[in-house]
């Protein structure tokens, strides 16, 4: 099964040179963590190096075997020191000659708290995610300028389908300009996502087990299994997939020259408050979904144009809207 990646030789000179040069860089991202009193976690560093470097990292490039083998050949290098965690299966990294943040932090949790945990991520807003996580093919996604929204809906008509696809299909075909086409995460970057993070684990078992579901017909299905038997894993895992994901679409938006928050809002404590998203793969229907909204802000245009003056005239609205700049 392909994994995006191709083979690439390189001479013995610029090997040397592009190895100093990701070196380099993951020395800069271990003490930029550690001076904030963040763990680098290995399963955390391959898509921050990735992020970086516009997708450019690849430790097989490197002729390293896996991501593991290029920390310790980093290690070797006195770039950084890696140091197993007091539970959990993954590595930290810090400056060489530092100790281990999970046994210094003075902020540590209480052990009721998973204290292996990379630290926690902002919420990617719900019509992001799901225009870029879902890799199904028969969806077209794309960005509304206007509405400050992605939005999705079957690229060809189909049977039984909803109103408003239709009216989506016709408004991003009318007003092109207003529109930018969003390219999901395919299949085979995020099987390649779940191939490289089971590299970093250190627990043989784990590894192995991983590996073993990442085998079968239905990989994701059965790496999501598998991690539901080690909360530490998934909760690893997570945090790493979330910031493959935020990466992806800051580059997305770099390219598509937009200024745009991709992280939910803070949450709402109190009555109302809307409930919160399970990214790790089954979300919670929020009250009113920004995706649902557009579609109904669509079929409206699309009835008002169609209406004949008389009706027009009978519509109410309230002042502010016709007033508001």
């Amino acid at each position: 099964m392909s994994t995006g990646h191709q083979s690439v030789v390189v001479g013995t000179g610029q090997l040397e040179q592009e190895r100093n040069e990701a070196f380099s860089l993951l020395g800069k991202l271990v003490l930029e963590n550690y001076a904030a009193n963040r763990r680098s976690y290995g399963a955390s560093l391959k898509p921050e190096l990735r992020r970086r470097t516009f997708d450019g990292f690849d430790e097989r490039r490197l002729q390293f075997a896996s991501f593991r083998r290029f920390l310790e050949a980093a290690k070797d290098a006195d770039v950084i020191a890696l140091h197993e965690p007091p539970k959990g299966p993954d590595l930290e990294a810090t400056p060489p000659g530092k100790p281990s943040l999970a046994h210094t932090s003075p902020a540590a949790k209480p052990i009721a708290e998973d204290a292996t945990a990379p630290p926690p991520r902002k919420r990617i807003r719900h019509d992001l995610w799901k225009a870029f996580v879902d890799w199904d093919a028969r969806w077209r996604r794309v960005y509304d300028q206007e509405q400050g929204t992605a939005v999705r809906f079957p690229a060809h008509p189909a049977p039984l389908e909803r109103p408003e696809s239709e009216s989506l299909r016709r408004l991003v075909r009318d007003q092109p300009d207003r529109f930018i086409d969003i390219d999901p995460i395919l299949f085979g970057r995020q099987l390649e996502w779940m191939q490289d993070f089971t590299q970093t684990v250190s627990d043989p078992g784990a590894r192995s087990a991983l590996n073993s579901a990442l085998s079968d017909d239905r990989p994701v299905r059965a790496f999501s299994q598998e991690l539901q038997a080690n909360p530490q894993l998934r909760h690893q895992w997570n945090a790493t997939k979330l910031a493959h994901v935020e990466g992806a679409i800051r580059q997305w938006a770099e390219g598509s020259g937009l200024k745009l928050e991709i992280h939910e809002p803070a949450p709402v404590r109190g009555r109302g408050a809307a409930r919160k998203a399970d990214y790790s793969g089954q979300e919670v229907q929020a009250q009113r979904s920004v995706e649902q909204l557009h579609s109904l802000r669509s079929l409206l245009h699309v009835a008002i144009d169609r209406m004949p003056e008389a009706e027009l005239l009978q519509i109410r609205l309230p002042v502010e809207y016709l007033v508001r700049p």
